[in-house]
């Protein structure tokens, strides 16, 4: 029994030793990973878990991983996008390299050239311009009212001592330029001298007659009865009738070089279009329609007579020739009234008054009805419109239930000014054709009278103060 217990206590001591073996070098070896381990740098430690983990993932992120390092710290992505934002803008400056900044050139192409007609000599003038996009040209003035087009003009002088320098200013997106040239009489032809006589003088200075210059308002007023057409100086003085119809003649307008009158006469009871000359001479009928044919106005050139006309309950707007031939419909407008043209200074388009009483706002289109397009692009009730001579500026009438007042605006930045505070009624307002005045019918105490407005000082003048209702008036002007 001894013998088992020693030999039992032998076993045990040997299967001890074993297993403490096996503890001991296991441990050890631990020991010997770690202190392996601690030996390796963080950067491979770093390198070892990226290599790890994109074994797991897909071709597609590994590919969107190498993008991320690429794209490097955030100092170079900031670098990186001023580089390419510099490189987009070199490549706009490609992209619009045919873009140039506006030049322009004044030179006389006629004159100096005596009218004996007129009483005055003239020039002819065209601005040479380049520049891209097409520059917009503005002359300081223009005594044919536009007739030569957008890049001509025409100055007269009224005696030898006159002289002017014509300013035109060219302007485009890229920026603006400027030429001006100084005009004096220059004619030889001698003024006043009609006798026929050789008085022996012809080296001596010329005998000049007064020239004189019109400046007048054409209207229509009630003072004889039913309403007429007449004329007033700007001051109030010499009214003269122009007209002697029994029936009604309204809105007349005046063409750019001051010599004709277009207006609407009570025929039969129908409205037409009449022409006469200015001074009330010469009448013509141009329409001979069955239908209403109203406000009249002329081309710049001249050509052509635009005019509303009231047909199938509703106003449309026409064309015809200013012969009274060619009659042509422009707009069918079958949710609105077309009406109130006004035709554009120098250019072949008409603006005028479009949409439902209430809701009316003034437009613009070509000459054969195309390419309409709203004017401000803040809709307002808007009426009767008229454009400046240089076509920066519009006059109108706005409308506060049944108070109207004028506005005028530059049509450029389309910033409204509001001239009358009638608290009453103020309406169909039109431009002199400098471009300093503006006149418009104002109704009170059941009278109408006509203002004048100066757009520099503000001062507002009643020429008629009559008692009568004299409206529908523009002005008149001849040099």
């Amino acid at each position: 029994m001894r013998v088992i217990l020693i030999l039992f206590l032998i076993l045990f001591i040997i299967i001890s030793s074993l297993f403490l073996t096996t503890f001991i070098s296991k441990i050890s070896s631990s020991f010997q990973h770690m202190e392996s381990a601690a030996e390796i740098p963080l950067e491979n430690e770093s390198v070892s878990i990226i290599s790890d983990i994109k074994s797991d993932i897909s071709p597609d992120a590994q590919g969107m991983e190498e993008h991320v390092q690429d794209t490097g710290t955030d100092a170079e992505i900031d670098s990186t996008a001023v580089e390419e934002e510099a490189g987009d803008d070199e490549g706009d400056d490609g992209d619009d390299e045919g873009d140039e900044a506006p030049a322009i050139e004044l030179e006389i192409f006629e004159g100096p050239v005596y009218s004996a007609d007129d009483g005055v000599c003239y020039y002819r003038i065209r601005a040479n311009v380049t520049g891209t996009p097409d520059p917009n040209i503005v002359f300081s003035k223009d005594d044919s009212g536009g007739a030569w087009g957008s890049k001509k003009v025409q100055i007269n002088l009224g005696d030898p001592s006159d002289t002017y320098t014509l300013t035109a200013t060219a302007t485009n997106s890229e920026g603006s330029a400027e030429d001006t040239i100084d005009l004096s009489w220059g004619c030889d032809e001698e003024v006043g001298d009609d006798d026929g006589d050789d008085d022996g003088d012809e080296n001596g200075p010329p005998v000049i007659d007064s020239v004189e210059v019109v400046r007048k308002l054409v209207f229509k007023s009630n003072r004889d009865g039913n309403y007429n057409i007449y004329s007033i100086n700007l001051d109030g003085s010499d009214w003269q009738r122009l007209t002697d119809n029994n029936g009604d003649d309204l809105y007349p307008e005046v063409s750019p070089d001051g010599k004709k009158i277009v207006y609407t006469a009570d025929i039969s009871g129908i409205w037409q279009i009449m022409i006469m000359d200015w001074n009330g001479q010469n009448k013509k009928q141009i329409t001979n329609n069955n239908y209403r044919c109203a406000y009249p106005t002329l081309s710049h050139d001249i050509q052509y007579i635009y005019f509303e006309a009231y047909l199938e309950g509703d106003w449309e707007l026409f064309r015809i020739n200013s012969d009274g031939s060619d009659q042509i419909r422009l707009t069918y407008n079958s949710s609105g009234h077309d009406w109130h043209p006004n035709a554009h200074p120098f250019d072949s388009k008409v603006i005028f008054e479009s949409g439902m009483p209430g809701h009316d706002d003034i437009y613009i289109m070509n000459s054969d009805g195309s390419a309409v397009s709203r004017m401000f692009s803040r809709h307002e009730r808007r009426r009767t419109p008229d454009l400046s001579s240089d076509s920066t500026k519009l006059v109108y009438t706005r409308y506060f239930g049944d108070n109207s007042e004028i506005y005028y605006a530059d049509i450029r930045d389309q910033i409204e000014i509001r001239i009358t505070h009638n608290g009453d009624w103020d309406g169909h307002p039109m431009f002199s054709p400098d471009g300093s005045l503006i006149v418009y019918e104002q109704r009170s105490g059941g009278k109408e009278d006509l203002i004048i407005y100066n757009i520099q000082t503000g001062e507002k003048t009643n020429v008629t103060n009559t008692g009568y209702k004299d409206s529908d008036a523009c002005f008149m002007y001849q040099n």
